[in-house]
């Protein structure tokens, strides 16, 4: 006796949906990698002060000031209610 159509189906929707559960597992660990400092590809940015001019995805950093030094990274930057932000990344 065959199987009838409703289990063919379901069999059929399971193998699919597993198909496409590995094949994004596949695509999501393609960027992943080991990354040594520096990471290739990157440009380091060199010491000193900079100006945010351009943030699309963050428009409340433009006109805020970039301090890279040897041991940090920060930022400083206004809101748009005149809050004063300063964010210190600090390397060990």
């Amino acid at each position: 006796m065959a199987p009838s159509p409703t289990v063919l189906a379901r069999a059929l929707v399971f193998g699919l949906g597993v198909a496409a559960l590995f094949a994004g597992m596949a695509v999501g660990a393609s960027g992943c990698g080991i990354c040594t400092r520096p990471c290739p590809g990157s440009m380091p940015l060199d010491r000193g002060m900079y100006s945010i001019i351009e943030s699309p995805d963050r428009p409340e950093l433009v006109g805020g000031q970039v301090e890279i030094t040897d041991d940090a990274f920060v930022i400083a930057f206004a809101d748009a209610d005149g809050h004063e932000w300063v964010v210190d990344y600090t390397f060990e």
